[in-house]
């Protein structure tokens, strides 16, 4: 059944109309070869999600640096403390796409990122705050993935080869990290590593 069906995402996470009823969440930082690098990016909070939009919270870390985009027509960025650095990959028409350097500070109005735009954050003040709001559902939700590149280019990765169907990937490890995102029977393959605490990542950053 579709996730959107449920009232739920395809991570597993709950569509949210009530504000402030979240459970901060933990994101984890993928390395090159597609796996958990025991390391978190940030710690969000969910403000508001539904099919027609929201908005969420995020206390970053540290850099995300696999080039992604997100399952909403657009989303638009505010830091309201600290900084960071990201790069997008928006399409050039003709099956490549151009690279923009994108700094945003507190101060600077809000960024608008299209839904076909994929950006990493490259660097990052440890401690920023920063607001993403967004628009409604593009499709099932599932209309997500990363950027790849090789040789040839970039390859994009759709959401379901990012996530659950691929053991050890995205959404094995960002259930591993949250143990209120676990579904029943689900078998962990990051088992042999500790599950972080959000407060104790909150406390390493002295702020």
């Amino acid at each position: 059944m579709d996730a959107l069906k449920t009232g739920t995402t395809m991570s597993g996470q709950p569509l949210q109309t009530r504000l402030f009823a979240a459970t901060p969440t933990l994101i984890p930082q993928m390395g090159s070869d597609g796996r958990w690098n025991g390391r978190i990016v940030k710690v969000e909070l969910v403000l508001l999600r539904g099919l027609d939009g929201g908005a969420r919270m995020h206390l970053w870390l540290g850099p995300d640096p696999r080039p992604h985009n997100h399952p909403w027509h657009w989303i638009d960025c505010k830091v309201v403390r600290g900084s960071y650095v990201a790069i997008e990959y928006v399409p050039d028409g003709e099956g490549g796409y151009d690279e923009r350097v994108i700094p945003l500070s507190a101060g600077n109005p809000e960024h608008r990122v299209q839904h076909d735009t994929h950006h990493q954050i490259v660097s990052v003040q440890p401690g920023t705050l920063s607001v993403m709001s967004f628009g409604s559902v593009v499709g099932d939700g599932k209309q997500w993935g990363h950027l790849v590149k090789d040789a040839n280019g970039f390859c994009y990765e759709p959401a379901p080869s990012v996530g659950s169907s691929s053991p050890g990937g995205y959404i094995d490890a960002l259930r591993h990290c949250n143990p209120h995102l676990r579904p029943v029977d689900w078998a962990d393959p990051y088992a042999d590593m500790p599950v972080p605490d959000v407060n104790t990542v909150v406390d390493g950053l002295n702020i």
